[in-house]
């Protein structure tokens, strides 16, 4: 990486863009399909791995997905598939994400167990416990985590 050092009493001025945040982003760019209305989110780094992944399972499951100059359009109000295949959900531990997104949507969900990360084995407990705790009934296989859902409600506890 290279850096930029700066010496004397000069002041610096003027504008930067700064890029969104992919950690920031996924779970984002996955939220704008709860709503049946289209979605317009900016400031998406769309170039990085994992967004081009999150952006693939949206279409698989039968959003339209526009994408440009930092901006995706999300429209789901055909979503037509409740489960992800190991070719994507194995590519990215946000696939996570789909658990409740298709739970809430069509009442049942399957995806592969997710992959992606490079850190080593690491768990989603939260995620299923989250999940149980709106109403969810959690399967976990070897290699797969299956949700159905009749409604998802909220609570506080």
């Amino acid at each position: 990486m290279s850096k930029l050092v700066i010496k004397g009493p000069a002041k610096l001025n003027g504008e930067i863009c700064v890029r969104g945040a992919k950690n920031a982003a996924l779970p984002i760019v996955i939220a704008s399909a709860v709503s049946n209305q289209p979605v317009m989110l900016e400031n998406i780094p769309t170039e990085l791995k994992d967004i081009g992944v999150a952006l693939e399972a949206l279409q698989y499951i039968g959003c339209q997905v526009d994408v440009g100059d930092g901006r995706v359009e999300v429209r789901s109000s055909q979503i037509k598939e409740a489960s992800l295949p190991p070719e994507i959900s194995g590519r990215i531990r946000y696939s996570l994400l789909f658990l409740g997104l298709l739970a809430g949507k069509c009442g049942h969900v399957k995806i592969s167990v997710p992959g992606g990360c490079d850190l080593g084995t690491r768990k989603f407990d939260l995620h299923l416990d989250g999940l149980r705790q709106l109403g969810a009934r959690v399967e976990v296989a070897q290699d797969s985590v299956e949700v159905w859902a009749d409604r998802l409600v909220g609570k506080r506890e």
